[in-house]
């Protein structure tokens, strides 16, 4: 569906978000991480697993929000960079209004590890969202198709699939039903972005767009397991 949220985005030339959840823990791998990697993370091993069109490091898809959003356009490597610091911007807001101790990472001066860890909640970039040292919001891009796809993760509850990563609930006095959750990271979303949402859902003709690339791409276990 993220897919063709894309080609939707080109198509009208103005962006499109999801927010959803998942029916059961799920591994999303970045579309350039190798499938190997996953041995590393033994809590997650036994979760189904999909390759997602973004890249980054790999999603327990577990007590969280994801979100996709499709925006328009050949963007330099310097507008996508806007946009992402934008949209995270955005969701710290309202991490803050809501009582947590929320705040973009800063890189460090030192020096990175030379490989980095499978999960993306174990990894620290510049511009994620944490509370204190613990990372609550990661994204990552990919372009193509004349739009690029931004993919997020909000972290909510640590999963016993990855216990290791605590989530904004655990971190924070904050506590709020998943549906509330979803609204309020929707308006965080666009309202960071100054747009105006408007419910749109898949026509019949997207979603049987969607189901073909599930049939030929991301429900094939070569294709996720392509590198």
């Amino acid at each position: 569906m993220d897919e063709v949220l894309m080609d939707r985005a080109v198509v009208e030339a103005r962006p499109q978000l999801r927010i959803y959840g998942w029916d059961e823990p799920t591994v999303s791998i970045g579309y350039f991480q190798s499938i190997t990697e996953r041995e590393s993370h033994p809590p997650s091993c036994g979760c189904p697993l999909v390759r997602r069109p973004s890249g980054g490091g790999a999603i327990v898809h577990d007590r969280e929000i994801t979100y996709a959003l499709a925006i328009p356009g050949a963007w330099r490597a310097s507008e996508q960079r806007d946009f992402y610091r934008r949209v995270h911007q955005g969701l710290v807001e309202l991490l803050v209004r809501l009582g947590a101790d929320a705040s973009l990472y800063a890189r460090p001066a030192v020096g990175q590890a030379a490989s980095d860890p499978f999960l993306c909640f174990q990894r620290r970039m510049e511009g994620d969202v944490v509370i204190g040292a613990c990372k609550v919001i990661g994204s990552a891009q990919r372009r193509g198709k004349g739009a690029v796809v931004q993919h997020g993760t909000v972290l909510l509850n640590a999963s016993p699939a990855a216990p290791e990563l605590p989530g904004i609930e655990d971190l924070s006095a904050i506590r709020l039903e998943r549906e509330e959750w979803a609204w309020q990271v929707r308006d965080a979303v666009t309202g960071a972005l100054d747009l105006e949402p408007e419910d749109v859902p898949l026509r019949e003709r997207e979603r049987a767009a969607a189901q073909r690339t599930v049939d030929q791409k991301h429900g094939r276990k070569e294709w996720c397991a392509r590198r």
